[in-house]
């Protein structure tokens, strides 16, 4: 995460009090929580096997109620 903040410190003209006090109260605060979550995403869906259905690249539908409406037709 040090190298992660680095270069998103990059992207402000802060001071380093000033960029602390963006996502630290001497530990993570809310919006430090959501910069770490975001930062490490896509590292942990990489290591997830299988994917959540969220971030699984396939074409076929989630739910397919085809058979079931099939049957209800025929009764």
């Amino acid at each position: 995460m040090n190298i992660i903040h680095a270069n998103d410190y990059k992207n402000y003209n802060y001071t380093v009090d000033q960029y602390f006090k963006k996502y630290f109260i001497g530990r993570y605060d809310t919006a430090g929580n959501h910069f770490f979550a975001f930062s490490i995403k896509s590292q942990v869906i990489n290591w997830l096997e299988p994917k959540p259905i969220t971030y699984k690249v396939s074409n076929k539908k989630l739910i397919d109620f085809k058979r079931y409406l099939e049957g209800l037709s025929k009764k």
